[in-house]
Protein backbone atom coordinates (compact mmCIF):
# COMPACT_ATOMS: atom_id res chain seq x y z
CA UNK A 1 0.00 0.00 0.00
CA UNK A 2 1.42 3.36 -1.04
CA UNK A 3 1.76 6.01 1.61
CA UNK A 4 0.30 9.41 0.81
CA UNK A 5 1.55 12.89 1.54
CA UNK A 6 -0.89 14.78 3.73
CA UNK A 7 -0.57 18.55 3.96
CA UNK A 8 -2.23 21.24 6.05
CA UNK A 9 -5.54 22.39 4.54
CA UNK A 10 -4.19 25.95 4.37
CA UNK A 11 -1.34 24.94 2.03
CA UNK A 12 -2.10 26.23 -1.50
CA UNK A 13 -3.84 23.56 -3.59
CA UNK A 14 -1.56 23.82 -6.63
CA UNK A 15 1.54 23.50 -4.47
CA UNK A 16 0.01 20.57 -2.60
CA UNK A 17 -0.62 18.84 -5.95
CA UNK A 18 2.99 19.45 -7.00
CA UNK A 19 4.31 18.15 -3.67
CA UNK A 20 2.16 15.02 -3.92
CA UNK A 21 3.33 14.30 -7.47
CA UNK A 22 6.99 14.71 -6.48
CA UNK A 23 6.48 12.56 -3.38
CA UNK A 24 4.83 9.78 -5.37
CA UNK A 25 7.59 9.75 -8.01
CA UNK A 26 10.34 9.68 -5.38
CA UNK A 27 8.79 6.62 -3.79
CA UNK A 28 7.89 4.75 -7.00
CA UNK A 29 10.70 5.51 -9.45
CA UNK A 30 12.95 2.42 -9.47
CA UNK A 31 16.04 4.64 -9.73
CA UNK A 32 15.21 6.35 -6.42
CA UNK A 33 12.60 4.47 -4.35
CA UNK A 34 12.93 6.65 -1.26
CA UNK A 35 11.12 5.72 1.93
CA UNK A 36 7.92 7.68 2.64
CA UNK A 37 9.38 10.12 5.18
CA UNK A 38 12.48 10.99 3.13
CA UNK A 39 10.39 11.38 -0.02
CA UNK A 40 7.99 13.65 1.88
CA UNK A 41 10.82 15.87 3.12
CA UNK A 42 12.40 16.14 -0.34
CA UNK A 43 9.02 16.78 -2.01
CA UNK A 44 8.18 19.57 0.42
CA UNK A 45 11.66 21.06 0.07
CA UNK A 46 11.39 21.13 -3.74
CA UNK A 47 7.84 22.49 -3.58
CA UNK A 48 8.88 25.23 -1.17
CA UNK A 49 11.73 26.14 -3.51
CA UNK A 50 9.23 26.41 -6.38
CA UNK A 51 6.93 28.54 -4.18
CA UNK A 52 9.77 30.91 -3.26
CA UNK A 53 11.20 31.06 -6.78
CA UNK A 54 8.08 31.45 -8.94
CA UNK A 55 5.39 32.14 -6.35
CA UNK A 56 3.16 35.09 -7.20
CA UNK A 57 3.90 34.81 -10.91
CA UNK A 58 1.33 33.51 -13.31
CA UNK A 59 2.98 30.46 -14.84
CA UNK A 60 1.73 28.41 -17.77
CA UNK A 61 2.93 24.82 -17.71
CA UNK A 62 2.73 23.41 -21.23
CA UNK A 63 1.52 19.89 -21.93
CA UNK A 64 4.75 19.30 -23.85
CA UNK A 65 3.14 17.59 -26.84
CA UNK A 66 5.73 19.01 -29.26
CA UNK A 67 8.53 17.84 -26.95
CA UNK A 68 6.99 14.36 -26.69
CA UNK A 69 6.56 14.15 -30.47
CA UNK A 70 10.16 15.23 -31.05
CA UNK A 71 11.42 12.73 -28.49
CA UNK A 72 9.37 9.96 -30.10
CA UNK A 73 10.76 10.87 -33.52
CA UNK A 74 14.31 10.62 -32.15
CA UNK A 75 13.44 7.28 -30.54
CA UNK A 76 12.17 5.99 -33.90
CA UNK A 77 15.28 7.27 -35.67
CA UNK A 78 17.55 5.64 -33.08
CA UNK A 79 15.63 2.34 -33.29
CA UNK A 80 15.80 2.32 -37.09
CA UNK A 81 18.22 -0.32 -38.42
CA UNK A 82 17.63 0.20 -42.13
CA UNK A 83 15.17 -2.63 -42.70
CA UNK A 84 12.97 -2.83 -39.60
CA UNK A 85 10.00 -0.70 -40.67
CA UNK A 86 7.45 -3.36 -39.70
CA UNK A 87 8.96 -3.70 -36.23
CA UNK A 88 8.74 0.08 -35.75
CA UNK A 89 5.15 0.12 -37.04
CA UNK A 90 4.15 -2.32 -34.31
CA UNK A 91 6.23 -0.69 -31.59
CA UNK A 92 5.08 2.90 -32.20
CA UNK A 93 1.59 2.12 -33.58
CA UNK A 94 2.11 4.25 -36.68
CA UNK A 95 1.78 3.47 -40.35
CA UNK A 96 4.82 2.41 -42.34
CA UNK A 97 4.47 5.59 -44.41
CA UNK A 98 4.62 7.72 -41.25
CA UNK A 99 7.64 5.81 -39.94
CA UNK A 100 9.39 6.37 -43.30
CA UNK A 101 8.53 10.10 -43.17
CA UNK A 102 9.94 10.41 -39.66
CA UNK A 103 13.13 8.53 -40.52
CA UNK A 104 13.64 10.71 -43.62
CA UNK A 105 12.96 13.92 -41.69
CA UNK A 106 15.25 13.13 -38.75
CA UNK A 107 17.97 11.79 -41.05
CA UNK A 108 17.98 15.14 -42.89
CA UNK A 109 18.10 17.08 -39.61
CA UNK A 110 20.94 14.97 -38.24
CA UNK A 111 22.88 15.21 -41.52
CA UNK A 112 22.48 19.01 -41.54
CA UNK A 113 23.91 19.18 -38.02
CA UNK A 114 27.05 17.32 -39.13
CA UNK A 115 27.63 19.02 -42.48
CA UNK A 116 28.97 22.52 -42.87
CA UNK A 117 26.94 24.91 -44.98
CA UNK A 118 28.84 25.63 -48.22
CA UNK A 119 27.41 29.15 -48.37
CA UNK A 120 28.24 30.10 -44.78
CA UNK A 121 31.05 32.65 -45.00
CA UNK A 122 31.72 32.85 -41.27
Amino acid sequence: MAEHLFLDDSYPEVLADIARQIHQRLMEDPRVMLPHQVAAEVALSVTENVRKTVGGVSVYIPMGKHYEASKREMDIYNDFKGDNYHELVRKYKLTEMRIRQIVTKVTAIERAKRQKNLFDLS
